[in-house]
């Protein structure tokens, strides 16, 4: 059975090439609890290599390759990866944004699991990552063996995927969900009386606090279910047909 995790994942817009982006993702992910660093790398799936130092995350933050296509040369982030398999488990990936050959822009994003540990002020650091990245989409959730069972571990919602590069999709709701871009004003404009769920609004996103933290989860999954199924009669975003708990 596996242990309970948390599940954080952002889309985003913003240009995050920048070393300085790398050093403040580093210091929200990994703050809190230093066993969660990293000890391994990998880039596009290439050989991992060893991350013996914060230094190594950072000279791999933004490794671009180049692909000609029709006789062009373009210009593409590597993907970077990382995981941590000690006594607390951490992986997660960043991809950056970039330009498809098609001409459409992609979204840059992040996905990061990590084994849960109930000191950590999970709540906080989602919302930094919005902060920092300013998220198109982005979605938090403790997952359980209540809430996940085998069958539907690698479905969309229960990895983090947003399904689509150019045109993501939400893909369920969870513990707390952000909104920008196009979502941003569906979200804001939604009636939310008497469904006991928290909207805040930071200006260029929004965020949805639909559970009352990881105890509910863990311990009254029941009402937070209901709270969701009614939130999702008035959600304004389609959201993928998926089987998610």
């Amino acid at each position: 059975m596996r242990p309970p995790y948390i599940q954080i994942s952002l889309r985003t817009k913003l240009n995050m090439r920048e070393r300085v982006f790398g050093e403040k993702l580093a210091d929200i992910l990994w703050a809190s609890e230093p066993r969660y660093t990293p000890t391994r790398l990998e880039l596009d799936f290439e050989k991992s290599i060893p991350c013996e130092s914060e230094d190594i995350f950072l000279e791999n933050w933004c490794v671009l390759k180049t692909r000609i296509y029709d006789g062009i040369e373009y210009e593409f982030p590597k993907k970077l990866h990382w995981k941590n398999k000690s006594t607390l488990k951490f992986d997660g990936s960043f991809v950056h944004k970039f330009k498809a050959t098609t001409g459409n822009e992609v979204p840059g994003g992040v996905m990061a699991t990590f084994a849960y540990r109930e000191r950590i002020n999970w709540k906080a650091m989602f919302l930094s990552l919005c902060e920092l990245m300013q998220p198109q989409l982005g979605m938090l959730h403790l997952f359980t063996a209540d809430n996940c069972s085998p069958d539907i571990r690698e479905a969309l919602f229960q990895s983090g995927h947003f399904h689509g590069l150019s045109n993501p999709k939400v893909p369920g709701l969870g513990w707390m969900f952000a909104a920008g871009e196009e979502f941003y004003e569906p979200i804001m404009s939604m009636n939310l009386e008497g469904l006991d769920v928290k909207r805040n609004d930071f200006g260029a996103y929004s965020t949805l606090e639909i559970a009352k933290g990881a105890d509910e989860v863990l311990h009254d999954l029941h009402k937070f279910q209901v709270r969701r199924e009614c939130l999702k009669e008035v959600f304004p975003i389609p959201i993928v047909p998926v089987h998610y708990l």
